[in-house]
């Protein structure tokens, strides 16, 4: 009976962990995914999920903050936008 145990809780282990690593690889794909310089589309994909460029107007653009290209019509940095919003996701309720 314990080795059926320490069979299954070795099992249940190895999926937890190879979860794990599925989840890692996704948060690491966001920096591969997108190009260093976001258009506002694609910052909101990034962001939101979605390409609705007015919930990240109302969310994101509207902070005075939020991370812009100067001299540039509508480009994001993507690596500065990720760092913003970790440091500021609790003021991006709308």
């Amino acid at each position: 009976m314990n080795d059926l145990m320490i069979q299954m809780f070795d099992q249940f282990e190895a999926g937890l962990m190879d979860r794990a690593l599925k989840v890692m690889h996704v948060v690491m794909d966001e920096k591969r995914r997108y190009p260093m310089e976001l258009n506002k589309s694609q910052c909101a994909e990034m962001l939101l999920g979605t390409k609705d460029t007015g919930t990240f107007d109302a969310r994101f653009n509207c902070h005075k903050d939020f991370p812009r290209i100067k001299n540039a019509r509508e480009k994001y940095p993507r690596d500065e936008v990720i760092e913003w919003y970790h440091k500021n996701w609790q003021r991006t309720v709308v």
